[in-house]
């Protein structure tokens, strides 16, 4: 950059100009974390309708455990053990698809974070604390039910 005196001295401010540049990352950034609350619930709606077809589908298992003498304990672990493995895999492949979309993204700035494992870690804690709570929830609420009344029906 060269001064003359044709023309005029042409100057900007680096806070103005970093907010510029950034801005359509914090754009990005609300528009990714509306999304995932949205994701987030709508995957609570599903895991909580499967967990309801699953108990459902097991009530007559559900109610002869019971009258053999099974625990509470012993029924929701019964019943959310397939669930809760299914969420194990789905962690995983997340965790698989997370870290080349975020390696890739991640690549065009000067100064990134890296890859941080406890970002990892810490959201699939996430999800399996929301999956164990549903789960358990649908399943204490099946192990409470009478077992006499299940076999009967059925």
């Amino acid at each position: 950059m060269s001064m003359s005196n044709e023309a005029p001295f042409q100057f900007f401010f680096l806070d103005e100009e970093l907010d510029n540049y950034y801005k359509e990352e914090r754009r990005t950034g609300r528009l990714s974390l509306m999304f995932a609350i949205l994701a987030t619930f709508i995957a609570c709606l599903g895991l909580f309708g499967l967990t309801l077809h699953n108990t459902q589908r097991k009530t007559r298992e559900i109610g002869i455990r019971k009258a053999m003498g099974a625990t509470i304990k012993e029924v929701i672990i019964a019943v959310s053990r397939e669930i809760i493995f299914l969420m194990g895999i789905s962690v995983i492949l997340a965790w698989i698809a997370a870290y080349f979309f975020m390696q890739n993204w991640l690549q065009d700035f000067p100064y990134n974070i890296g890859f941080k494992p406890w970002i990892y870690i810490a959201a699939a804690a996430a999800a399996m604390v929301i999956s164990i709570l549903t789960v358990s929830y649908l399943a204490y609420r099946a192990a409470r039910t009478n077992p006499a009344r299940i076999l009967y029906h059925e």
